[in-house]
């Protein structure tokens, strides 16, 4: 099965870029498929959750990589950022921080899966909202710099709890099933 290769423990140099790479597109491919809100910045996004899930597939360690990849991809100009945006710029405006939160939030929900007992949904889930949450730490102290701390936690925040808790448990769902 497509899965059980990618989450072994033993690969070649070769085969770990490869999967790297590959994860990164997957990002890269869905990111642009975002959703403006009228009322601030930060758009609704399905990049931030595959991220995370590939903290779950790849373990912390490739999933974190896997994100910097797909920054780099980004910094480096190709529009892969919400919405079509690129640019090293576009890192340092407004969303920047949750961007970042890609790397930090992959890493903690890869790790939290790895010190889990069982790989249930339960625990899948325990594992996506710790990384959700270090995406949205990041992301809203940052955003804090350009409007505040409470603007930040309105817009950056409040706004997406109810969908990210959705997706992170239909993502929990099928990762779950997908692992059995």
């Amino acid at each position: 099965m497509f899965l059980n290769a990618i989450v072994k423990e033993k690969t070649s140099f070769i085969e770990e870029a490869l999967i790297i790479i590959l994860a990164s597109l997957c990002i890269s491919l869905a990111a642009p498929l975002a959703i403006k809100l009228p009322f601030t910045n930060i758009p609704l996004a399905i990049a931030p959750h595959l991220a995370l899930a590939f903290g779950i597939l790849l373990g912390k360690n490739r999933a974190s990589i896997t994100a910097i990849c797909y920054l780099l991809q980004g910094a480096l100009g190709l529009p892969v950022f919400a919405l079509g945006a690129s640019g090293i710029f576009y890192l340092f405006g407004p969303t920047g921080g949750y961007l970042l939160g890609y790397v930090a939030g992959a890493y903690v929900a890869g790790y939290v899966m790895q010190k889990s007992p069982v790989k249930t949904a339960f625990y899948i889930a325990l594992a996506l909202l710790a990384g959700n949450l270090t995406i949205y730490l990041f992301g809203a102290i940052y955003l804090s710099i350009f409007v505040g701390i409470k603007t930040s936690i309105a817009l950056g925040v409040l706004p997406f709890v109810i969908g990210d808790a959705l997706k992170i448990g239909l993502i929990a769902k099928v990762l779950c099933r997908s692992r059995s």
